[in-house]
């Protein structure tokens, strides 16, 4: 006997008349059988009153990080009474030094702020340049600046509301119409509204007092402790694109650099004594309260973390010993190994200096270039020998010593950078309130996200980096 078998989606098309027919039939045979109403509905469950009167609302936190704390403006005759600027946060006050804040500036446009300063004349009076300075790739663009009367109760948009970034905000210290804003502008391409601008009539009109280009805007602005109408102001060429990550694809160009008014803006100088003839980087600035005449920097060059072009290399490791440094590896065809120096030879001195231990030896090597010749006292098998070494060139693709975490600089190498270390970046200090400039120090973490020095107002020789 044959068996025929029927495809399911054909027997499926068969029966569904029949299924409709049913379900449609199925109320009138319900209605037929049973003519009594059908039963209410259930109530849906609820919670006993008692336990929802015994709960109550709080706050698990914001819905996005408030990001890093980018300015701090604080009361000086009440230092307890401070501001803290927020990146993506807006803006906390404290009056009673940080045990408790009340947010402010949460109903504005923007809570993406700059920069932040007080009137010293009077607390009530804050300014907020919004827009984060810092070129981050997370960075949020702000609309201008803010003027407060309230002491930050209240805000009234003041204006330069295509500035993007805000890179300072200086207030007169005795008469608090007189502002001045650095505008950065726009991290991701060209914008006009760049520069230093200043306002004599508390924020109702502005002009423009300093220019470079609509690449290049204000980072920082410092204002002399007694004479406020000589300032420092520092100017930034960066831009990001959407392929960079840690760093911008510009960090430094011609357009940053140091200028210096003695005449509240009327006039600029650009500064350039003592400091890179290249492409420049973020500058920050800090004066000393206690002699105006020495003035602080952080500055970033585009030789930041590099080697020079003739820093010597010895092709070696080494290791303290008991007294000089051991050498633990000869890199083979090196120059150490071409002068005949082993593995295990003990380094006591060069050029007749003593040599202590390892990192003094590489401190005395580095203070020569490629090419030069040392003669070296060294210990092998308890027999002391002499031995001529001739400096080579740091091979290339070699990691610099000098080169720190994300695009920094290391510090205390100041003397091993050759005699134009001053190239490189690092920490400047300036006797002549800001004229001229000397290199005291390499150090310089991640230039472009801080850059920010400090200097203790009752001793100069405290001084504060921010970085990683």
């Amino acid at each position: 006997m044959r068996t025929t078998r029927i495809p399911l989606f054909v027997l499926a098309l068969l029966l569904l008349p029949l299924a409709v027919a049913t379900a449609e039939d199925a109320p009138k045979a319900a209605k037929a059988a049973s003519p009594e109403k059908p039963a209410a509905a259930k109530a849906a469950p609820t919670m006993p009153a008692g336990w929802s009167d015994a709960l109550t609302w709080r706050s698990i936190g914001p819905a996005n990080m408030g990001g890093r704390i980018t300015a701090l403006a604080v009361y000086e005759k009440q230092p307890t009474t401070f501001w803290a600027a927020t990146a993506s946060g807006g803006l906390l006050k404290t009056v009673n030094n940080g045990q408790t804040f009340e947010h402010q500036f949460d109903r504005e446009a923007v809570v993406s702020i700059g920069d932040v300063d007080i009137a010293q004349s009077d607390p009530n009076i804050v300014w907020v340049g919004t827009g984060e300075s810092n070129p981050r790739n997370s960075v949020s663009w702000g609309n201008g600046v803010y003027k407060s009367t309230d002491g930050g109760k209240t805000w009234a948009h003041m204006g330069l509301e295509k500035s993007f970034q805000i890179g300072a905000v200086r207030v007169h210290p005795t008469n608090p119409d007189v502002v001045y804003v650095g505008a950065l502008g726009r991290l991701w391409g060209t914008s006009a509204e760049r520069g230093l601008y200043k306002t004599e009539d508390g924020g109702k009109t502005w002009k423009r007092v300093l220019f470079v280009d609509d690449k290049s805007g204000v980072i920082d602005v410092v204002m002399h402790p007694s004479n406020p109408d000589t300032l420092l102001v520092a100017t930034y060429e960066r831009q990001r694109d959407g392929f960079c990550t840690n760093s911008p694809k510009k960090r430094w160009g011609h357009g940053s650099g140091l200028w210096r008014t003695t005449d509240g803006g009327k006039t600029f100088e650009r500064v350039t004594k003592g400091l890179p003839t290249g492409k420049i980087g973020r500058i920050g600035l800090c004066y000393s309260q206690k002699n105006p005449d020495n003035v602080f920097m952080v500055l970033e060059s585009e030789k930041t973390g590099k080697a020079p072009a003739d820093s010597p290399y010895l092709g070696i490791n080494g290791e303290n010993a008991d007294v000089g440094s051991r050498l633990t590896n000869i890199v083979k065809e090196g120059p150490a190994a071409k002068a005949g120096l082993l593995k295990g030879d003990i380094v006591l001195g060069m050029d007749g200096e003593r040599v202590h231990d390892y990192a003094e030896f590489i401190r005395m090597a580095r203070r020569h270039v490629a090419g030069d010749v040392v003669k070296l006292e060294i210990v092998r098998e308890r027999k002391t020998l002499e031995v001529e070494l001739t400096f080579g060139k740091r091979p290339k693709g070699g990691r610099s010593p000098f080169a720190a975490y994300l695009n920094g600089q290391n510090p205390n190498l100041q003397e091993q950078q050759g005699k134009r270390g001053h190239e490189y970046g690092g920490i400047y200090r300036s006797s002549d309130g800001g004229i001229s400039w000397t290199r005291i120090n390499t150090l310089n973490p991640r230039p472009m996200y801080f850059s920010v020095i400090r200097v203790d107002p009752n001793n100069e020789d405290n001084l504060w980096v921010l970085g990683i």
